[in-house]
């Protein structure tokens, strides 16, 4: 089908190019069209999406899927649900879909805009976030507690609308997922940009103290040293990034004060800068900390909090390096975002597991190379 996607590609760029809203490969986004709506494709960052990017997706087949029945069994499920999905796809499509596409496809609206910014998951990320967003916003935002991505999402925010609309509740204008971000919908750009302000300035004004506003970097023979001891303890070459503020020290300081950034705040953290960071004193730690982080997550460590010093990041490539040090900063923000609204609450000991192994992931993960 020919559709102009220029609306489409403008948020997408515009929120995808804003690290307030955006970063490394995360967010989505989608356009509906005369039955057919195009979505991002899993791996494609949407800072420099183009048409190529999106996939085109029959509405009709998507709606389909709630009719059906699902296995009880998760990977059977899963594996089941992404076949639908791409069973979808409109005749000569051949990239996959977002995972979020079937949830894009129930959620009203021409355009629908999905984002992780700092600000908005210190709230999705607080102990107190839901009844806070019920305060501020009252029914024109939905609040929805943490869930496994993809289909379970999508059926749990669906059975919310329902229940919304059935109780005589006007069609959420915001939905707000804990530890995992924001969903608008409008028809224009505008639509979208008037939402997203609104969300940004009534959670501007709870804020009791704002992240530091700039990280610096931290001396380069540290780094030099740092990556010596990282190259001993992964056993390999590495690329090592390193950052540092007010902020970053003071969560090294010691275990407790480590303890809100010490588990991921959501999806694209586990994703690009692992299931959280490790902790230590001093360089002479950091081997036997890796060996037994890495037993314990089945999963090496991306990121390092050394006291005193900042936050070190490594990776097999540079760009790995560079996006498990951005997650590390929005890991920071966001834990700073969370004092005002009511302390640091990270994902669960189960999601980070479940996220860790899904293939979904571990696709997205791959294409993003």
């Amino acid at each position: 089908m020919k559709a102009d996607l220029t609306d489409l590609i403008e948020v997408s760029r515009k929120y995808g190019s804003d690290p307030d809203w955006v970063l490394v490969g995360g967010g989505n986004t989608s356009m509906k069209h005369e039955g057919a709506m195009f979505v991002k494709a899993s791996g494609f960052e949407l800072s420099t999406i183009s048409a190529e990017g999106f996939v085109e997706m029959r509405l009709d087949a998507l709606k389909s899927i709630w009719d059906k029945k699902y296995s009880a069994d998760e990977d059977k499920r899963e594996a089941e649900v992404l076949e639908d999905m791409m069973a979808s796809r409109a005749e000569g499509q051949s990239s996959r879909p977002s995972v979020e596409a079937l949830l894009h496809s129930l959620v009203k609206g021409r355009l629908v805009v999905h984002t992780h910014p700092s600000l908005i998951n210190g709230l999705t990320c607080g102990r107190e976030g839901e009844k806070i967003l019920g305060d501020i916003f009252g029914d024109s935002a939905l609040w929805v507690p943490l869930t496994k991505p993809g289909y379970i999402l999508a059926n749990e925010i669906k059975t919310r609308i329902d229940a919304a609309a059935a109780a005589g509740k006007p069609y959420p204008e915001m939905i707000f997922m804990q530890n995992h971000g924001l969903f608008v919908a409008g028809d224009t750009p505008a639509d979208i940009e008037r939402i997203q302000n609104k969300a940004v300035s009534a959670l501007e004004s709870r804020l009791k103290r704002k992240p530091a506003a700039t990280v610096g970097a931290v001396d380069p023979e540290l780094l030099s040293d740092f990556t010596a001891a990282a190259e001993k303890a992964w056993g390999r070459k590495l690329e090592a990034r390193a950052a540092v503020n007010d902020d970053i020290l003071a969560f090294s300081e010691d275990d407790s004060a480590f303890e809100p950034i010490r588990l991921p705040f959501n999806p694209d953290q586990i994703v690009y800068s692992g299931p959280g960071p490790l902790r230590i004193d001093d360089l002479n730690g950091l081997a036997q900390a890796v060996k037994a982080y890495t037993e314990f997550w089945k999963r090496e460590p991306q990121a390092v909090l050394l006291r005193g010093k900042g936050v070190f990041t490594i990776g097999d490539t540079p760009k790995k390096a560079d996006s498990a040090l951005s997650l590390m900063i929005d890991t920071v923000k966001i834990a700073v975002y969370s004092e005002s609204f009511g302390g640091a609450l990270p994902m669960s000991d189960e999601l980070i597991v479940f996220i860790r192994d899904w293939e979904v992931e571990q696709y997205r993960a791959k294409m993003s190379k």
